[in-house]
């Protein structure tokens, strides 16, 4: 009894000690190892950020773009309606003047 519970004992606290030893010599392989996975997922988390910033960039510019788009039109149209009135009082302008002069001539 005794003895075969110390030699248990024994056997159970020589293999604590060679796990510890093999735990020791792997923990740098370990740690490097560590260091890449963490690395390597930052990286990853990184791409998708500057990804996502970019793709709201460009529906930023997009959406100013139609708004000065928008804006050059509308710009457009005054300056052509400007252009309609104008020519329209100019040529009632020459008719009530026609009239007028030809009345007194």
């Amino acid at each position: 009894g005794l003895q075969t519970a110390l030699d248990a004992t024994a056997g159970i606290a020589v293999a604590f000690c060679d796990a510890m030893q093999r735990a020791e010599a792997d923990r740098h392989a370990e740690y490097d190892a560590t260091l890449t996975l963490q690395s390597s997922v930052r990286r990853v988390q990184q791409r998708a950020k500057l990804a996502d910033w970019r793709a709201r960039a460009i529906s930023l510019e997009r959406v100013y773009r139609g708004h000065l788009g928008r804006n050059y039109y509308e710009d457009m149209q005054q300056q052509r309606d400007a252009r309609t009135r104008r020519a329209f009082w100019n040529s009632s302008a020459a008719l009530v003047q026609k009239i007028w002069r030809g009345f007194y001539s």
